[in-house]
């Protein structure tokens, strides 16, 4: 805090800046006498200052320890008056009363306004001169694309604080000589000064779009953080788009991922940024928008895991066309709250107006901003068609239970086609959870659809107009996955989430918790048995990794979570029976023997399992969560591997009786571990969600009710405090207190953004995310460090005459492949062995342990 109306008894101004410390004050002597100018500055840690109020004064150190604010007083600061009150200075025009708006950069500036118009131009823009008397249209678009993304990147620089802007915008010959350089490397190579700018506002860690993610369809899309103090812009990142990245962002400049934060780069919290400020940033960013680079942005919508983050996409309001109409017609500016653009996209996305209430809007828009691969397979509406589910028992509302919920199928041929679009290469994942138009869930392969075509086509036989429509089926959805309505497309294609791939499984704390007590219930030797294992495997987690116990964070996060040996446990999605063979309290589970496969062929090694099985959902909450099941050999079953298979008989579905799950997308940890064995199952806990509160959508109030709802959710935002709160005093009192599950029982997933904990079911914790996409940033940089592996692995053999030269056997003998990273040298020469032994110095010395300013 700067104070600079300080009047002492002399009336002489002075001016204080008030530093408010997280920790005591370091100080250090970094002066020098005439004597010592050969030396380096010295920078001793002094304990105070060697001086007090007078020379022959010294202050006491606890004066310094002890005090929370650290105060600096100057006797004049006629910086203020250069910063604050020159007219000429580009510096003040930043700091006016519109603090959100960055005068230097507005296309209102006679300079930077001229700079954008002699910088980018339409000459620049290729195109065919020859058959064209004008410019087209496409063009006047591209150069605003380009104007748009040149001054995004200036503000991103300048929005780093005063250490950019005291070094450009306090002088106006300064900022012109900063703008004529960016000119002239514009000018000279857009590519390589896009680049550079990109390098210097994220420490020279950002990459080129590689030509495999361009093909997987990744790409760049721009995020601004916003605090209660400023707006901050971040370059392109990489991820995988989602439905309206796709379909209204063509040129990356029309829509932003926006993330609110406190100043701390921290999510801002009641306790600490109080509730005023976080109402006030939320509800002025999100009702009015903001501006950046000349273009109006405003709230569009967000996935439900974005919000969980404080996070939200936004859109231009208007086109460029929109607004000059606007301005010609009513002969002002366009009002902070119109957005016919956003309102388009909304209506194009999908009928949310139908919904019971904002909740269920919110919820289901959030569907379209789910990370995903649009798959390039298309089909016609024949090949699909939407079934009944499996209905059966009721619940205690008097509804039925949906055994298949979430669940649909996929012909084993069109399976095939969307793996060799994803470049997944032999492999065909058994299971993909998908997103098309209105619809979410799953899809499981099913060859009885493959067989049905088959045999219409043996016997001549074609397709009526009927609700199946033909023979061809490619895909069966059911009713349970239809969550609003929206328009059909001329090419239908399916928008793939993730798919059934060999996972390892681990325990975590609640989890451990389950089986610590439950195993007390059941009998003393279960409980021995049990608790003896899960120190075995602590111990292993530990002496595994070492090197993290010098490391207090580190060894925390491991110890968090015990990973279960991978013939003993997996993590798998569920599917439904479509056999019906498969009993209730039976299951069929077949996996991959190697984990590590995480596209495993057709002829990759797999295992039928048999006998006693466990399973529960993730976040396990009450002792009726972890399931026993048999696992039985179901030859009909045998197509499908890397997934649970549930019975659809029975008086409720096994889904359902953990953690009040379902069937379209959640993972199952399966485990077949005997030490961790329970005896029995326990009583199953009811999660029957109360009937929501019917309250109509007003589509004038929509975008307001939305940002409601949404600053209601981040200022009640409780769930991890109420999990850690479950977990202590289940741990104190046990699972089976009294007020337990009346203080922490869940609910329906149709309130999962209530933010009242008794309106949600299975979604206690934090972490817990609705649409957990397989395309996350973790995947980006598996992804990118494979890339980066094989690239420098290829490197290495080049000398030697190439790896395929080198290499004597694949890592796995039975399976057949052209990357360099499934294979190894059996007995590589001496100077192979050398050149190894300086690569991995070169990347692994102390010259690189120290590399991030501490040694590991």
């Amino acid at each position: 805090m700067v104070d600079t109306a300080v009047a002492p008894s002399n009336r002489k101004s002075r001016e204080r800046i008030h530093f408010e410390l997280n920790s005591p004050v370091i100080i250090r002597n970094c002066f020098r006498a005439d004597s010592e100018k050969k030396f380096g500055i010295k920078r001793e840690r002094w304990r105070v200052f060697h001086r007090g109020r007078s020379s022959n004064e010294e202050p006491h150190v606890l004066a310094l320890t002890e005090s929370p604010i650290f105060t600096v007083e100057f006797d004049s600061l006629p910086m203020v008056d250069v910063l604050y009150s020159s007219k000429d200075c580009p510096y003040a025009r930043w700091t006016t009363a519109n603090s959100c708006t960055n005068a230097a950069t507005s296309s209102d500036d006679r300079i930077f306004k001229d700079f954008l118009h002699e910088t980018v131009r339409e000459q620049d823009v290729a195109y065919n001169k020859a058959k064209c008397t004008r410019p087209p249209d496409w063009v006047k678009d591209t150069v605003r694309e380009r104007m748009f993304s040149l001054t995004y990147l200036i503000e991103c620089l300048i929005s780093r604080g005063a250490v950019v802007k005291d070094q450009l915008l306090l002088d106006v010959a300064t900022w012109l000589d900063f703008l004529t350089v960016v000119s002239k490397c514009y000018l000279r190579n857009r590519e390589a000064l896009v680049r550079e700018f990109e390098n210097q506002c994220e420490d020279q860690i950002t990459y080129e779009l590689s030509k495999e993610e361009i093909k997987r369809g990744y790409r760049k899309v721009r995020k601004v953080v916003i605090t209660p103090t400023r707006t901050i812009y971040v370059v392109p990142e990489t991820l995988m788009p989602n439905r309206v990245l796709r379909g209204y962002d063509h040129d990356g400049t029309r829509v932003l991922r926006v993330t609110f934060r406190d100043d701390d780069n921290q999510q801002m919290r009641i306790s600490k940024t109080s509730y005023h400020l976080i109402k006030t940033t939320l509800r002025d960013n999100m009702i009015n928008g903001f501006e950046i680079a000349g273009r109006s942005f405003g709230y569009l919508g967000n996935s439900n895991s974005q919000m969980r983050d404080a996070g939200a996409y936004f859109m231009e309001k208007y086109s460029h066309h929109e607004y000059l109409e606007y301005t010609a017609k009513n002969k002002m500016l366009p009002l902070p709250t119109w957005q016919p653009k956003i309102d388009q996209v909304r209506h194009e996305l999908g009928d949310f107006t139908k919904m019971e209430n904002i909740y269920k809007l919110m919820a289901r828009l959030g569907q379209c901003f789910t990370q995903s691969m649009e798959s390039s397979v298309h089909f016609e509406r024949e090949e699909y068609f939407v079934m009944p589910d499996i209905i059966g028992g009721c619940n205690r509302e008097g509804d039925h239970y949906v055994f298949s919920d979430g669940v649909g199928m996929v012909s084993k041929a069109f399976a095939k086609q969307i793996a060799e679009d994803m470049m997944l290469g032999k492999c065909v994942p058994s299971c993909f959870q998908f997103r098309f138009r209105g619809m979410k869930g799953v899809l499981a392969v099913n060859p009885v659809l493959d067989e049905y075509a088959s045999w219409a086509r043996a016997n001549n036989l074609e397709g009526d107009t009927g609700m199946f429509a033909g023979f061809e089926l490619q895909l069966v959805f059911r009713d349970s996955q239809v969550k609003f309505k929206t328009h059909r497309r001329t090419k239908e294609a399916v928008e793939i989430v993730k798919y059934s791939t060999p996972s390892p499984v681990a325990l975590n704390k609640p989890f451990i918790c389950i089986l610590d007590q439950v195993s007390q219930m059941q009998s003393y030797d279960c409980h021995v048995r049990v608790t003896n294992r899960i120190e075995q495997l602590a111990e292993e987690q530990l002496r595994s990794s070492a090197r993290s116990l010098l490391y207090e964070k580190e060894c925390r996060n491991k110890l968090k979570q015990f990973p279960i040996p991978n013939d003993k446990g997996r993590t798998m999605l569920g599917v439904i029976d479509d056999t019906g063979q498969l009993q209730y309290g039976q299951v069929f589970v077949q996996y991959t023997e190697h984990v590590t496969l995480k596209t495993p062929p057709p002829y990759a090694s797999k295992k039928v399992l048999t006998g006693k099985v466990m399973l529960t959902k993730s976040p396990s909450v009450v002792a009726g969560d972890v399931r026993i099941f048999t696992a039985v050999d179901i030859p009909d079953l045998h197509h499908l591997c890397d997934v649970v298979v549930f019975p659809q008989h029975g008086p409720r579905p096994h889904p359902d009786e953990m953690a009040g799950s379902d069937l379209d997308g959640d993972e199952y940890a399966v485990i077949w571990d005997e030490g961790l064995m329970l005896e029995t199952s326990e009583e199953a806990f009811d999660y029957t969600a109360d009937k929501p509160e019917y309250k109509p959508i007003n589509v004038e109030k929509m975008t307001e009710d939305m940002v409601e709802f949404y600053i209601n959710y981040i200022t009640q935002d409780s769930i991890g405090t109420i999990a850690n709160s479950f977990q202590f005093q289940a741990d104190l009192y046990g699972l089976k207190s009294e007020g337990i599950m009346e203080n922490y029982g869940i609910k329906s997933e149709a309130e999962v953004f209530s933010g009242c904990i008794a309106e949600m079911r299975n979604r206690i914790s934090d972490r817990d995310q609705d649409d957990m996409s397989f395309f996350t940033t973790n995947e980006l940089i598996e992804q990118k460090m494979t890339i980066l592996f094989r690239e420098f692995r290829e490197g290495f053999f080049e000398e030697f005459g190439g790896w395929r030269n080198c290499v004597k056997q694949a890592v796995n003998p039975n399976m057949v492949s052209d990357d360099v990273l499934d294979h190894y040298i059996g007995n590589p020469p001496r100077c192979m062995q050398r050149k190894a032994v300086a690569y991995y110095r070169t990347c692994y010395g102390s010259h690189f342990r120290c590399l991030f300013g501490y040694c590991y």
